[in-house]
Order: structure tokens, then sequence, then C-alpha cells
């Protein structure tokens, strides 16, 4: 009799721990592109996951996920059905102030490089009245280009 009683609470735990999954796909607002490793993190921090290279996951239903990558502004939805879900990200748009190319894999500030530089204006280019850009580069000291 305790067996027969044990069964229906037995299946109702069953199914409460069985989570629910949903499918969905991560891609470009701008270009439709799928994008990999988006990270995917539940608000309460109990569930975390990336996109794999096709841009797609799997998720448990009725929480709340931020869904992130670099370049890219984050995005915050609840997913409360089991329907496949489309997230699109926008990409950032930074504006460059200046370019600097450099011979190491150092990240720095044009006037704190240890170096000597030399700049190349747009006036320089308009002045040469320039077709190959070798020409204003064989007038940096140093520098010698041909064709």
């Amino acid at each position: 009799m305790k067996s027969l009683l044990l069964a229906p609470v037995f299946i109702l735990l069953t199914n409460i721990l069985i989570a629910q999954n949903v499918s969905g796909k991560v891609v470009d607002i701008e270009t439709g592109l799928n994008l990999s490793d988006v990270r995917i993190m539940s608000t309460d921090s109990l569930f975390s996951t990336i996109t794999n290279e096709n841009g797609t996951f799997e998720v448990p239903i009725n929480r709340t996920y931020v869904f992130s990558k670099d370049s890219y502004d984050s995005k915050t939805i609840k997913i409360t059905s089991e329907t496949i879900v489309i997230i699109q990200l926008t990409a950032l748009t930074e504006n460059l102030n200046e370019i600097i190319i450099t011979s190491n894999n150092f990240k720095s500030q044009l006037k704190t490089l240890p170096t000597s530089i030399s700049i190349i204006s747009e006036k320089d280019i308009q002045n040469n009245n320039v077709i190959n850009l070798a020409t204003v580069l064989n007038n940096v000291p140093g520098v010698y280009m041909h064709n």
C-alpha cells in the first residue's frame, strides 16, 4: 500500500527535476551571421553555457538569461516557452582616433611609445598629389619602399 502512495509522489518529483529545455540561435542583427562563443548566464547564476560554432544553444526554460559577447551589446531575455528562440545582438561601433602600427604586440598610446615615430598627415598626402602611398612613405626617415 505504501508503494502505491509513493508512486505518484515519485512521478511528480521526477517531472520537476527534469528541466524542460529550449533550443535557440544567436545572430548578428545587421548581418544575420551566426555568433559563436556567446556567453549565456542565468541571472540567478545557476546555469551558464556558450553558443557553439553555429551560434546554437540549449538552456532550461523559465529563467532570465544574459547573452554577452565581446564587441556586442549584452541582452537580457526571459525565456518562458519551449519554442525555438532567436537572439539578435547588436555590434558595438567604436570611433578610432588614431591608428598605431608597431612591430611588437603591445597596445600603447602614440605619445607613450618608446620609439621614434613619424606621422604622415592628410596634408602630406594631398601636397604630394599621391597616387601610390610608397611615394609618401619614402619621405619618412628610415623607410624606403619601391615597386
